[in-house]
C-alpha cells in the first residue's frame, strides 16, 4: 500500500494506522516520489491531490501512461477539495474521503477495496483476454448469430499488458471469426489493457465508464458500432 501526502503529520499518522492493521505501507510526499515507489505495484494508493512538486492529478495521468499498470492499482483520493467526489471520478479512483475524515470510515473503505481487489485478482487468474477472444466471443456469436449480421465488420483488438496481444474479429466471414494478429482493414480498432478487458467481460467494470476514463478506446469512434460491440462483450 502506498500513502501519498505532502503533510508530514498526516503521512506519518496514516502510515502508522495502516501498519497497525498489518498492512505493508510505503510513503511518498508528492506525486514524483510516488512514481518512484511503483515497483512492485502497490495494491492500493491513498492519494492526496494538492501537493507540491507533482500533484495528484499529474501523478494519476502518468500512472495511466504506464503500460498495464493503472489497471492493477486502486486509488482512494483523500482531499480537502470541496469537489472531491468529482475529482476522484476524473482520475478513475475507486473511492474517496473528504478531509477531515473519521478513522473508522478510512479503515472500512480500505478493507473493502482490498477485499474487492483480492476477489478480482482471483477471478482474473482464471480468465484471460486470449480466452475471451478465442473462446468466449465465438461461443457468444454461435449462440446469437444475429450479432454477426448486426456488426458485419472487421474489428482489431489491441490488448495491452503482460497477457495482451493483437486479435482480429472478422464478422464479414461465415465462420472462424477470430484470428491472432492484425488481419484485413478494420472498421474499428479497440485498445484496452488485458486486466480491464477481463473486468469488462466479467461485468466488474462498466464499458461506458471505462471509455469515459480512457481505459477503453475506440478508433474511430462510431457510437452505433460501439454499442453493438458492447452487446457482444457484455
Amino acid at each position: 500500500m502506498l500513502v501519498v501526502d505532502d503533510d508530514p503529520d498526516i503521512l506519518e499518522a496514516l502510515s502508522e494506522i495502516l501498519e497497525a492493521e498489518a498492512y505493508g505501507v510505503a510513503r511518498a510526499r508528492n506525486g514524483q516520489e510516488a512514481l518512484e515507489r511503483l515497483d512492485p505495484p502497490p495494491q492500493l494508493i491513498l492519494l492526496d491531490l494538492m501537493m507540491p512538486v507533482m500533484d495528484g492529478w499529474e501523478f494519476a495521468r502518468r500512472l495511466r501512461e504506464k503500460n498495464g499498470l493503472a489497471s492493477k492499482v486502486n486509488i482512494i483520493v483523500l482531499s480537502a477539495d470541496r469537489n472531491v467526489s468529482a475529482k476522484a471520478r476524473e482520475i478513475g479512483a475507486v473511492g474517496y474521503l473528504a478531509k477531515p475524515f473519521e478513522l473508522g470510515d478510512l479503515l472500512n473503505l480500505v478493507r473493502q477495496t482490498v477485499a474487492n481487489s483480492n476477489l478480482e485478482g482471483a477471478a482474473m487468474a482464471e480468465l484471460t483476454a486470449k480466452n475471451i477472444l478465442e473462446q468466449d466471443i465465438p461461443q457468444v456469436l454461435k449462440d446469437k448469430p444475429e450479432l454477426v449480421k448486426e456488426i458485419n465488420a472487421v474489428i482489431h483488438f489491441n490488448i495491452t499488458g503482460d497477457a495482451g496481444g493483437t486479435w482480429t474479429l472478422d464478422l464479414t466471414r461465415p465462420d472462424e471469426w477470430v484470428t491472432q494478429g492484425a488481419q484485413g482493414t478494420p472498421k474499428m480498432v479497440i485498445t484496452v489493457s488485458d486486466q480491464d478487458f477481463v473486468k469488462i467481460r466479467q461485468k466488474q467494470l462498466n464499458a461506458q465508464m471505462a471509455a469515459m476514463q480512457g481505459k477503453l478506446k475506440f478508433k474511430p469512434m462510431d457510437m452505433g458500432l460501439a454499442m453493438k460491440l458492447g452487446k457482444l462483450l457484455g
